[in-house]
């Protein structure tokens, strides 16, 4: 199972509706990146929540919010 695979389902056992399309308000929007990172983009949900699973998944991550408000993780497993 590939990386990608591994946390949407993680994310979808905590609840979470995941799509790879861009966001809409309560979705999470999960893709590859460049060098083997991942991207998620969250509209309208709580970061904490979303930061403390990854911490617990044992992911590294930067956060940044783009110029449209949604935040972005670029998560490194």
């Amino acid at each position: 199972m590939s990386k990608l695979e591994h946390l949407k389902n993680e994310m979808k056992k905590k609840g979470y509706q995941i799509t790879e399309e861009t966001p809409t308000l309560g979705e999470i929007s999960l893709r590859e990146g460049r060098g083997g990172h991942l991207i998620m983009e969250i509209e309208d949900l709580e970061r904490e929540k979303i930061k403390n699973l990854l911490n617990s998944l044992h992911c590294r991550t930067m956060i940044r919010v783009k110029d449209d408000g949604k935040t972005q993780f670029i998560i490194k497993m």
